[in-house]
């Protein structure tokens, strides 16, 4: 496909940016969730590390309400950044990410860590451990929770036979790889085949009704612990499930292993 003279993705489409304001905003908002009770609180700082995986074009900055509800509730926890905004490839990222928690079980001195991935970051996690099975290693990862991840893909989004899922395609070294990953096909395929929650414990958290990108059907995955918050007519969006109390408190009972919550 022809790109049209003059089209400039980066200045027409800036990802990061738009993100990143969002991010900024939300960065101020209070940490989600009751808190722990001192029981409850002990139980978190015996629990095994968490690793917050940001989604595309996010940062640091998408998990600070969150990271401030860990911080309130006694749990060890990190923010692993992808390069570039998390635009590119998954697999690379997955690489990185594998690194990181090396690094975090080094320090903490645990076997294993709990992945949360808001959005992309949950093509990341999923890599990670799909290729850590494939090579036949032991697991590193004892739970994964993702937040607002079309584990189904987005076919909805940027279908292939559209303009803008060419347009998707022929630009993907600019807008970001991870677009067209996330699209429903083989490499999310893959990320299905591996059946996941067979091997860790697992928590897929979306919106009741479509979050702006993903719908809730495109979230579910067979197996997990499937956890939709609010109503189809009453939801939080994409970015304000991360300050969302009732998705705070959905995670910290799968980082606790507390069923039926």
């Amino acid at each position: 496909m022809r790109i049209p003279t003059g089209f400039d993705i980066a200045s027409r489409i800036n990802l990061p940016l738009v993100v990143g304001a969002v991010e900024l905003k939300l960065s101020h908002e209070p940490a989600p969730g009751t808190p722990l009770d001192a029981a409850g609180r002990a139980a978190a700082a015996r629990a095994n590390p968490v690793v917050l995986v940001p989604g595309f074009g996010g940062s640091a900055k998408s998990y600070a309400a969150i990271g401030r509800a860990l911080d309130r509730d006694g749990f060890r926890h990190t923010t692993f950044v992808p390069p570039h905004h998390g635009l590119g490839d998954v697999r690379t990222a997955a690489a990185l990410l594998g690194t990181a928690v090396n690094n975090e079980l080094a320090a903490t001195g645990a076997t294993q860590v709990q992945l949360v991935g808001h959005s992309k970051g949950g093509a990341v996690i999923g890599e990670l451990e799909r290729s850590d099975l494939a090579a036949g290693s032991v697991s590193r990862v004892e739970s994964i929770t993702t937040i607002a991840y079309p584990h189904q893909g987005l076919a909805a989004i940027f279908p292939l036979n559209t303009f803008a899922g060419q347009l998707a395609t022929s630009l993907a070294s600019e807008v970001g790889t991870g677009m067209v990953q996330t699209n429903e096909g083989s490499f999310v395929d893959a990320l299905l085949a591996a059946n996941l929650p067979r091997h860790v414990r697992m928590e897929s958290i979306f919106a009741a009704g479509k979050d702006g990108l993903v719908e809730p059907a495109r979230a579910h995955l067979d197996g997990a612990r499937n956890v939709p918050i609010g109503t189809p007519d009453n939801h939080p969006d994409h970015m304000h499930m991360l300050v969302d109390d009732r998705a705070y408190e959905a995670l910290r009972a799968n980082l606790l292993n507390i069923e039926g919550n």
